[in-house]
């Protein structure tokens, strides 16, 4: 509680004895005995002028702006000053005997001189020290050209002081403007308590307001001397059960009275006065009531408008709304209904019974009529004898979905009186019931109780009562509440109770609605006010229902007020991609004609992933469209899908994609690993052959490309790699790749082995004398070695000798018979490549002689070679003349017999040239005199092995040769041709 604490200024009667304060210990304190009693540094002047410094003691000052008259009588002397230039210069002093330990009064009237332009600032002291400093206002004379006087006052304790010297002086100096006068000079003790009279039995009332707004009721306050007093004002505190006080403030004396704006409690409140004046002298307290009543209910501010809003645009709830009282009000704040619903009815009780939302307007019966109304102007009032407003059916139920219903009921009553109910005569099945103060039968009886049933078949009575009463007078909110199987009651806001039936009770539509009696048993008229009535059903989808956003402001005597806003919450969006989409697959290994079945089918569990609903918590995908696209090597299964919220509201067109190509590469059927060749086994000179590769490919065709590397190097496309291949081993990489470049590689080994090739060296069965290959029947040996050389291929080699079958590198011959015999090698290296070599064996008979037992001989005479004759001679001189250059045989057949073209050449001379000679290994032959076309070149090793064998075009040719990875030494070279042999030797 506030205590506001009052400062009223009283002036006393200009008549005031001094005896009332006392006896004044000053002599001459009113200047009624002249300039005599007192000391002064002033100095004393007649006039006509009141100089600077000087002063006068007179009835009317002799001075022109200096004006009576005195404060005493208004006849009587003044003491009229003109400040001094002089600091401390005493205008007044006196010195008394004072009592020790007491308290003094001191004080005097004072008013301002001549304009007061730089007024005076005049100082008390008592002992030297100062007690007060008094500056007079400004002077303003009234319609008599009267100067107003001004006390000052103030109280001093002597203390261990046994006399006083009061001293007054002037601290302003200024030579002009600092001009006054003083009168009734008082000091003295004062014993005597102040006096309140007029105070007993007073009472004041507030009606209708926590303010207090007080008339008359004045209280005189009277004390024996002027100055100030102090009033202590204090009220009963009922808590604490005592009297309380927490501030006190100054009166002078006169009249007191209690004024407006005063915080009482509310209801009947003690206040007690006491007065102190300033002497310390204390009143005996005065006691009066005050009676406090409010009737004014809060205001609430702010409050929102009805509002349609988004699902997720929910306005905040009690942020703006704010409650004023004259009293001070509390404020609450909460929804309703609890659960997700759609209103339906709602009877506001507006000067009409009409239904503002479902159209089952109401028809009333009895006594009803229209009282002030908590939510709008107006309410339902019920006299609870005969009231009802019938709704019929239309203002009805059905089904089992949540629902709840609401009313603001006021009543004292404590009958059982029904407020809403869905119930009809006979019918109970599919019913619920509102009430207060008994249940459905009234069998049970609890005044001011909340009662709440829900009943259908299969289900028990379930008489749920709340633990609170409503029938304090005051307006409350009463919800009763199903949600499925579940009932409660909620009071202003507040669940008070709760319950459950056995099964979820499906309303009835055909029993009927009422407001304020119960159809089926014992009337239970509503016996109040009835407000707002509103039924609350199941919305089409949770997310678009409607709530009431209620405040309730209530002031300390019970005043409320309440304020409704009511919010329709609609959901229109539909979901949204907000976060991390499905991204499908990728990567899967299948042909386009396959995809469908290689990917994952529609999933609705990922195709809603990243999407959320602005208010659903639940949303739900379809899938609309599969399209497959691309090719093979890069083909894109989407599925195109909808999202829906439990409203219904759709995001058409969103898909995600599977993707996917052909990975696997071609499936090689055919690739041989190694291809031998021998060096003359060619489709066309120079080529050889390769079977071809083949492959096939899971979803297209394929290409084929290789590249040959190792001792042949060259690249193509296709699938035969037949060609041109070097002696020696090559590789072939295969590459086959499909249309979307999946590739098989392998790999087949070309072999080439080196040429092989074979001679028969020339052997002589005599010489000198005798030609090569040649038996001589009659002189010499009987048979010849032929000796097959195999050159190139590789070794580790097999002979077959024709005719003779034998099998090793030599073939020794003995044709007894004169003519030519051939003889032919078949050489077959490791490899299996094979190679021959003939030599023509011819038989001579030179026998002579009766008894063929001489030699045929053609002797050629030393230096004379044309002199040349056959001659028979014995065998044991044939030797000698071969020595001499002779030789076997007749000299008309000589020895040119018939014979292979390359062995029985003669030798020619026809200058082939090698160059260098000696040479590090490389070298080259220039053959310009050969006529012929064709020449074949062998080149040999000491031992008879042929090293190379070259087919040539002979005419002007140069052939280039390198041996260096050949042993050092000699080597010969043979040059056959259709001219003869030639024999060349290079180092």
């Amino acid at each position: 509680y506030l205590l506001i604490y009052f400062f009223v200024s009283i002036i006393s009667s200009l008549n005031q004895s001094y005896a009332q304060c006392g006896t004044n210990l000053l002599s001459n304190g009113g200047f009624e005995l002249g300039n005599v009693g007192f000391q002064t540094q002033y100095q004393f002047t007649q006039g006509p002028i009141i100089g600077v410094g000087q002063y006068q003691v007179a009835v009317v000052p002799n001075h022109p702006c200096f004006f009576g008259p005195d404060h005493t009588s208004g006849a009587g002397n003044a003491m009229y000053i003109n400040g001094a230039t002089t600091p401390n210069t005493v205008v007044w002093s006196q010195t008394v005997n004072v009592i020790p330990g007491k308290n003094y009064k001191l004080f005097t009237w004072v008013k301002a001189q001549c304009g007061n332009s730089d007024p005076s600032q005049i100082q008390f002291l008592i002992n030297g020290n100062q007690v007060g400093l008094f500056t007079p206002p400004e002077p303003v004379q009234n319609a008599n050209n009267v100067l107003p006087w001004n006390l000052f006052s103030t109280t001093w304790n002597s203390g261990v002081n046994a006399s006083a010297v009061i001293s007054i002086i002037d601290l302003n100096t200024a030579a002009g403007g600092n001009d006054f006068a003083l009168d009734d000079i008082f000091f003295s003790t004062d014993t005597e308590n102040p006096v309140v009279t007029n105070c007993t039995g007073s009472t004041q009332i507030a009606n209708a307001n926590c303010v207090f707004n007080g008339s008359g009721g004045t209280f005189r306050i009277s004390d024996n001397c002027p100055g100030s007093l102090t009033v202590l004002e204090e009220y009963f505190d009922q808590n604490n059960n005592k009297f309380r006080s927490d501030l006190t403030f100054n009166l002078v004396q006169g009249g007191y009275s209690l004024g407006s704006n005063r915080n009482f409690p509310l209801g009947n409140n003690t206040v007690r006065l006491t007065v102190t004046d300033a002497a310390g002298n204390v009143s005996a307290s005065c006691s009066f009531n005050v009676l406090v009543t409010d009737i004014t209910p809060p205001v609430l501010n702010n409050v929102p408008a009805d509002a349609t809003v988004e699902c997720d645009a929910v306005p905040a709830g009690s942020a703006p709304v704010t409650a004023s009282d004259n009293c001070g009000a509390t404020l609450k704040y909460y929804t309703t209904p609890s659960i997700k619903t759609k209103l339906v009815h709602h009877w506001k009780a507006d000067n009409n019974f009409n239904d503002a939302v479902g159209g089952a307007n109401g028809t009333p019966s009895g006594t009803v009529s229209f009282g002030a109304g908590i939510i709008g102007p107006k309410s339902f009032s019920f006299d609870g004898t005969n009231a009802v407003v019938a709704t019929g059916t239309a203002g009805s139920l059905a089904g089992t979905g949540n629902f709840s219903v609401s009313a603001w009921v006021k009543t004292t009553s404590n009958t059982s009186m029904v407020v809403i109910g869905q119930r009809n005569v006979g019918s109970f099945n599919g019913q619920y019931l509102l009430k207060v103060g008994g249940n459905h039968n009234n069998i049970v009886l609890r005044p001011g109780k909340v009662y709440f049933l829900v009943y259908g078949s299969g289900s028990p009575v379930v008489d749920l009562f709340s633990s609170a009463t409503v029938n304090d007078g005051k307006w409350h909110q009463i919800i009763g509440e199903r949600n499925g199987k579940d009932v409660r009651i909620y009071i202003d806001g507040v669940l008070d109770v709760s319950g459950s039936t056995v099964v979820n009770v499906s309303f009835n539509p055909v029993i009927a609605t009422s407001i304020g009696k119960d159809i089926r048993d014992n009337n239970s008229f509503f016996n109040g006010m009835i407000d707002d009535v509103k039924v609350w059903s199941s919305p089409v989808c949770p997310n678009s229902y409607e709530v009431d956003r209620v405040w309730i402001a209530e002031d300390a005597s019970g005043n409320r007020s309440a304020a409704i806003q009511h919010l329709s919450i609609q959901d229109t969006k539909a979901p949204a991609l907000t976060g991390a989409a499905y991204a499908g697959t990728s990567g899967t290994n299948s042909c386009k004609s396959n995809a469908l079945l290689s990917v994952p089918a529609f999933d609705a569990a990922n195709a809603i992933l990243g999407y959320t609903d602005n208010c659903s918590a639940i949303i739900t995908t379809s899938l609309t469209n599969t399209v497959l696209s691309g090719s093979d090597c890069n083909w894109t299964v989407t599925y195109t899908f909808s999202v829906k919220d439990e409203c219904n509201n759709i995001l058409t067109g969103q898909s995600y994609s599977h993707t996917g190509s052909d990975q696997t590469a071609p499936v090689i059927t055919s690739c041989i690993q190694t291809v031998f060749h021998c060096y003359d086994d060619v489709i066309s000179p120079g080529n050889y052959s390769v079977p071809a590769i083949n492959a096939t490919d899971n979803c297209n065709s394929v290409t084929y490309s290789f590249a040959i590397a190792g001792a042949t190097t060259r690249a193509g496309t296709g699938e035969n790699a037949s060609g041109v291949f070097n002696v020696g081993t090559s590789n072939i990489i295969w590459t086959i790749k499909d249309e979307c470049g999946n590739a098989s590689i392998c790999s087949t080994t070309v072999i080439i082995n080196p040429a092989l090739s074979a001679t028969i060296p020339d052997v002589y069965a005599v010489n000198p004398g005798g030609n090569a290959n040649t038996i001589y029947i009659g002189f010499g040996p009987s048979s010849l070695t032929l000796t097959a050389m195999p050159a190139g291929g590789t070794p580790g080699y097999i002979y077959s000798w024709s005719p003779g079958g034998t099998t090793s590198s030599t073939l020794v011959v003995s044709p007894s018979i004169p003519g030519t015999y051939t003889y032919t090698v078949t050489i077959t290296d490791s490899k299996g490549c094979t190679t021959t070599a003939s030599k023509q064996v011819i038989v001579v008979d030179i026998r002579c002689g009766n008894k063929n037992d001489k030699v045929l001989v053609c002797q050629v005479p030393p230096g004379n070679p044309g002199n040349a004759h056959t001659i028979c001679i014995s065998p044991n001189a044939v030797a000698a003349h071969l020595a001499n250059g002779s030789y076997l045989g007749n000299c008309t057949n000589g020895n040119k017999a018939i014979a292979s073209p390359f062995t029985l050449l003669e030798v020619i001379n026809v200058k082939a040239q090698v160059r260098p000679n000696p040479t590090s290994g490389k070298f080259y032959i220039n053959m310009p005199s050969y006529k012929s076309g064709k020449a074949e070149i062998l080149i040999m090793g000491v031992n008879g092995s042929i090293v190379e064998r070259r087919a040539v075009k002979a005419i002007g040719q140069i052939e280039s040769f390198d041996l260096s990875r050949n042993s050092p030494g000699m080597y010969f070279i043979k040059i056959i041709s259709e001219q003869g042999v030639e024999n060349l030797k290079v180092v």
